[in-house]
């Protein structure tokens, strides 16, 4: 569903590049959000198709865009980063035209314009495939204003997506797009927000290329016109919104054919299958994954105390984790290739992942790579290349899979990075055909907390905690310990749970994806005293002291990252002298569409009262519609948990 913008709003006009208001630079904030810490006063690409010699037909990008600097926080967008496809084995070429920019001060009430030197924008090769253009303003400050034009050429007849939305509000949008009558291309929108575009049909021409009559070559284009003003930015500071950037709107432009005339339609419109039939020829995807020699010593060692397939399967799994270290690049095919990952211990995802695909391969195992489109990347909207930038393996057994990704040091099987839990994956098998796989958990991650306390009758506690960890909980454990003393860990837990920790000790894990830990610890931040009564939170630290969700509405998918559940249990001895003269009402609440339930039970024994709260998160991720019942879920859980028990002499 898309909420268009256009016609009820003001159109943008081109801004004239070099010249700014006097007004601009006075302002202090943003009429579209006070709060925001800096603006595209403007936002605009324009992109068409023209004629080189000797390169054929090329497709053009021109940007445009100036930024307003209002705080501290803001001075980031002062640096441009440009990153664009350019392989290093391919004939074709897209390059980056020189870059035009400024920096605009007000001194003395008068506008200082400082102009972009060449010495500040840097050209990187991030991989054989990627080259980076880093751009850095001079002389930027608060207040500043920061403009840069510059083109994009290509040889490539593909048309970038076209952003609606961004971090920071837009005050004025523009972007045309103009494209030959030869070329066919679908028109997709993404995200909640959109802007209908104003179409036409205009007379266009090649100025260097001549028709028979030796007069420029002319055709008729189809032109796409956005125009938009003071789009507010999108809101990725809401709790649980993951990666919010494949919902911002936005507009994709799919070739589906060329039809120049007098020659044979070519159908540009991919099939799923001829996805796979694409990746499976390409050599730095197929003939990486068929090498063997490299690893084989190696792998015979690994294999000497493997009797069966699972141990097989874990004998490798923690070999290339612990021996091949992720340079944090991603790709579906490989850089530098498997042999230089394996030899100097590092490798991108593809090549750490085929590299694995390929080991569990020569141990007999039934493993193939698997394509992904991480969360940042977003979800495939047609059948596509491009919509893939991960890989990671699975393994066939005769009663389930196992999803497997070595670049995680902490990741165990079937327990994969949650950047990587997006839409399905896409497995290539090695007759050329594919198979979708179900990247989201089919067990929750768990928390579980057991707390014993006891209340003296000078109102403080004395307690103990056990914390036990599962699956993507027990990842999460590992990393927020890592490196770190104890000490450390429990100055971070005396801060987080306002509590004073006598004893804390870390127990040995109990399997591969589990881990627990314990402390003793005492605090009179969760009870009240009067001459005769205590009153206690339950839950001490452990509750929800307010609703999570406090916004009124919400465009962006909640995301919880997997299925979980968090269970706590409190046993609380009844103090000596006093009886229970409070306790909470047992209730339950649950979630439309048995997407979650919580529970709250309590219980007197006599000499105790006993506590089990679980709360269950069935789906990884909510869509809005979903929202305003999990935001009064959450409200419901709120009051219930900050519910006190009384105690009374007697």
């Amino acid at each position: 569903l898309f909420f268009f913008l256009g016609n009820s709003i003001a159109q943008a006009k081109k801004v004239k590049f070099g010249k700014v208001l006097k007004e601009e630079l006075t302002s202090t904030f943003s009429s579209i959000d006070s709060t925001a810490n800096a603006e595209y006063l403007y936002k605009s690409k324009h992109i068409y198709f023209s004629y080189i010699a000797n390169r054929g037909i090329v497709v053009n990008e021109v940007v445009h865009e100036r930024i307003k600097i209002y705080n501290k926080e803001g001075l980031n967008y002062a640096n441009k980063l440009i990153s664009y496809y350019s392989p290093e084995f391919s004939s074709k070429k897209k390059e980056v035209g020189a870059v035009k920019g400024y920096t605009y001060n007000l001194v003395d009430g008068k506008i200082v314009k400082e102009r972009l030197k060449e010495s500040s924008i840097f050209k990187e090769r991030k991989n054989k495939y990627y080259n980076t253009k880093k751009i850095a303003f001079p002389n930027v400050r608060e207040g500043s204003i920061v403009e840069y034009k510059y083109q994009i050429q290509s040889d490539f007849i593909s048309i970038s997506d076209i952003f609606f939305e961004e971090a920071i509000p837009i005050k004025k949008f523009f972007s045309i797009v103009q494209i030959p009558e030869y070329y066919i291309f679908n028109l997709k929108q993404q995200g909640y927000h959109g802007i209908k575009p104003v179409t036409g049909v205009e007379n266009g021409q090649f100025q260097s290329l001549t028709s028979k009559n030796g007069l420029p070559f002319s055709f008729q284009q189809n032109t796409y016109e956005f125009q938009a003003s003071n789009i507010e930015a999108f809101d990725n500071n809401e709790p649980y919104s993951g990666n919010v950037r494949p919902y911002v709107g936005k507009v994709v432009f799919e070739l589906s054919g060329i039809n120049f005339p007098g020659e044979v339609y070519e159908n540009y419109s991919m099939s799923w299958l001829a996805v796979c039939d694409q990746i499976s020829k390409n050599y730095d995807f197929t003939n990486e994954l068929e090498k063997k020699e490299y690893y084989k010593k190696a792998l015979a060692n690994i294999l000497l105390s493997a009797k069966d397939e699972q141990q097989k399967i874990m004998a490798i799994f923690d070999y290339v984790k612990t021996n091949v270290s992720w340079n944090q690049f991603y790709g579906i095919f490989t850089n530098k290739g498997v042999r230089h990952a394996f030899k100097n211990h590092e490798g991108n995802c593809s090549e750490i992942n085929l590299m694995l695909t390929s080991m569990l391969r020569s141990a007999g195992l039934e493993a193939n790579p698997v394509l992904i489109s991480t969360k940042s990347h977003g979800a495939p909207l047609f059948p596509t290349i491009d919509g893939y930038n991960y890989v990671i393996s699975v393994v066939h057994l005769e009663d389930n899979d196992i999803l497997l990704d070595a670049t995680d040091r902490y990741s165990a099987p079937n327990i994969i990075p949650t950047r990587c839990i997006n839409w399905k994956g896409f497995e290539i098998r090695p007759n050329k055909t594919f198979k979708w796989i179900n990247l989201v958990p089919n067990t929750y991650s768990t928390s579980n907390y057991n707390l014993f306390i006891q209340l003296d009758s000078n109102g403080k506690i004395n307690g103990t905690l056990r914390r036990h960890f599962s699956n993507h909980a027990a990842t999460n454990y590992l990393y927020r310990i890592e490196n770190k003393s104890d000490e450390t860990i429990i100055e971070s837990l005396e801060n987080k749970y306002n509590i004073d920790i006598k004893d804390y000790k870390k127990s040995d894990p109990i399997q591969y994806n589990k881990r627990q830990d314990k402390l003793s610890f005492s605090t009179d931040k969760f009870i009240t005293r009067n001459s005769n009564e205590l009153a206690v939170s339950p839950l001490c630290f452990l509750k929800y002291n307010s609703n999570p969700f406090k916004a009124e509405k919400r465009h962006f998918p909640v995301d919880f990252k997997v299925p979980n559940s968090k269970k706590s249990t409190v046993s609380i001895a009844i103090p000596k002298g006093y009886k229970v003269k409070y306790i909470p009402e047992s209730k339950a609440f649950q979630l439309p569409d048995n997407l979650g339930t919580y529970s709250y039970r309590v219980q007197n024994t006599g000499f105790a009262l006993s506590l089990v709260t679980e709360l269950k998160i069935n789906m990884h991720i909510f869509g809005p519609n979903y929202y305003p019942a999990l935001k009064d879920f959450f409200e419901a859980i709120t009051k219930q948990e900050v519910e006190k028990i009384v105690f009374t002499k007697g």
